[in-house]
């Protein structure tokens, strides 16, 4: 039995279509960087879309909003490990 033309190798491989001389991987890396591309420009035009339009909730102010509310929790979170550390110190004695 003979290979169908443009195969890279194994019977089991089906035909590849691309470009004379590219393997399927050349053709995989190919798609993936044009997903990427593609992901970057979507994320570019969602970056220029969002910003500061005057609303509440947008730009300087939630970013300071989300700083806030990050060192709180941190805050937050030390004082329950100091307050479990204190149960177990006293459990312990």
């Amino acid at each position: 039995m003979t290979e169908p033309t443009g195969t890279t190798g194994a019977a089991h491989e089906p035909a590849v279509t691309g470009p004379p001389g590219s393997t399927r991987r050349d053709l995989a890396s190919a798609d993936a960087a044009a997903v990427l591309a593609m992901i970057a420009a979507a994320d570019t035009a969602a970056a220029a879309q969002q910003g500061d339009d005057g609303s509440e909730g947008g730009g300087r102010r939630a970013n300071k909003g989300v700083w806030i509310r990050a060192a709180i929790y941190v805050i937050g979170f030390h004082v329950f490990a100091a307050f479990v550390m204190l149960l177990f110190y006293a459990g312990g004695h």
